[in-house]
């Protein structure tokens, strides 16, 4: 009896030993993402001009959160008469008790040198770690960076809301424990391209829309399609309320996702009906983020517009395949796995409001759209589709938070989907099957003897 409790043990540990390895081997580090602030890019920006000076925005945060670093757009410019300034930022989190309240935590000291020659390369999101990580509860927050230099610029939006910002000096690069408000400068209805990152409940401001009270600001749609050449087909329109924008000229660039330094590749001037079609050759498979940029004239406000897009190789095709999403959320992790056709990203945005996808799928990978299932958090989703020369447009909305959004193009059914058979799996099985064979055996020859 001892001797099979003994080896009862030895299938146990056997059969529990698999398992645990398993779940090890499967498991992956959370990575850091932007949790609460602006995320955009923008082309507007501010600076005071003197040194130690603090720009901030108040923001809202929707659930509990560890924040790790902080990130804010910032143009650090070169100077030929002053080519060795070093400039310094920094940035902090405050309480926001219906003014700047108590400091929350700082982040360490940038520092950097910009080269004359160069300036796209000092022009984009600077990051810097918290001098250690801060759990914080849903409230309200100031995200605030002050830097040291006369040569910096912070990126700033208008938004369509009343958004709470201030800006000053302090006497040096440490951020004190209170904000005197009484020294505060603030301003309505303006947001600083600034966010901060980590893990918790994702509470980042989408950016502003259409202006419906003004009939002349324009705005932008875009699409990206397949081209048989290998080229990338940009197409959409340029509007106002009153109809389409004739004649307007509109610049691209584009960037790697997450890089914030564009690089223009072409221009154009919007048709009659303020409908336009410009080329792009991808330099390599990837996630870019496509910008289209219209300045403004004296009858039509300025706007611009930004699509992601993937760009990868399906199975079978030699040509590229090109996916876009166009969202009012927060785009990230979208990629598409070729050997199951499945095209996946996460959205996010503020709670309480409303969100929007518009994905584009080519019709070399599906013939009939009717067949794509769309699923948000696993589960199926209703959309509409419409036709764009040799593209889907898919259609759907959701409230907002953060989601994770899957297009099954290969007609599966989530619900009952085909387990894959992790990597390392098979040898562990063959070596458990014979383990099991030899203790096997051992019972046997055991029972005959007794």
């Amino acid at each position: 009896m001892a001797k099979r409790l003994v080896v009862f043990g030895i299938l146990a540990l056997l059969f529990a030993s698999p398992i645990a390895l398993l779940s090890v081997g499967l498991g992956s580090a959370q990575n850091s993402y932007p949790i609460f602030g602006y995320t955009q890019h923008t082309y507007g920006g501010t600076s005071i001009g003197g040194d130690y000076s603090y720009y901030g925005t108040s923001f809202t945060l929707n659930g509990d959160a560890t924040i790790t670093s902080i990130s804010c757009e910032l143009a650090i410019r070169y100077s030929p008469s002053r080519p060795d300034v070093i400039s310094h930022y920094r940035y902090a989190i405050y309480r926001d008790n219906g003014a700047t309240g108590e400091l929350v935590a700082q982040t360490e000291i940038g520092s950097e040198k910009p080269e004359d020659g160069n300036p796209l390369a000092y022009d984009k999101l600077w990051t810097l770690n918290l001098l250690s990580p801060v759990t914080l509860h849903a409230g309200n927050y100031w995200l605030i960076t002050v830097d040291d230099s006369q040569l910096m610029e912070i990126h700033t939006e208008q938004a369509t809301q009343a958004q709470r910002g201030i800006w000053g000096n302090f006497g040096s690069m440490d951020f004190p424990a209170n904000l005197d408000t009484g020294n505060l400068a603030p301003f309505n209805n303006a947001v600083y391209a600034i966010y901060a990152s980590g893990q918790g409940t994702v509470s980042t401001l989408n950016p502003p829309g259409p202006d419906a009270s003004n009939p002349n600001a324009a705005f932008i749609t875009l699409v990206c399609t397949n081209d048989a050449t290998g080229k990338v087909q940009i197409t959409g329109s340029m509007n106002a309320y009153s109809g389409g924008i004739a004649q307007g000229t509109i610049e691209f660039a584009y960037r790697d996702s997450p890089n914030f330094t564009y690089q223009p590749f072409t221009q154009t001037a919007t048709a009659s009906d303020g409908s336009f079609a410009v080329d792009w050759i991808p330099p390599a498979e990837g996630n870019y983020v496509i910008n289209a940029t219209y300045w403004g004239n004296q009858l039509y406000t300025a706007t611009f517009k930004e699509l992601n897009v993937l760009v990868t190789q399906a199975t079978g095709n030699d040509n590229q395949t090109v996916f876009s999403v166009d969202s009012n959320s927060t785009v990230t992790n979208l990629a598409f796995n070729s050997d199951n056709d499945e095209l996946s990203f996460s959205v996010a945005g503020e709670t309480g409001t409303a969100g929007y996808v518009d994905v584009c799928i080519g019709k070399n990978l599906v013939e009939n759209a009717s067949a794509i299932h769309a699923f948000i958090d696993g589960k199926e989703a209703a959309y509409t589709v419409s036709e764009m020369g040799n593209s889907w447009i898919f259609h759907f909305t959701y409230h907002h938070s953060s989601h994770s959004i899957k297009f099954d193009l290969a007609n599966k059914s989530e619900d009952s989907p085909v387990p894959e058979m992790p990597q390392g799996t098979m040898p562990l099985i063959v070596t458990v099957l014979a383990v099991i064979a030899i203790v096997v055996a051992v019972l046997v020859v055991t029972q005959k003897k007794h």
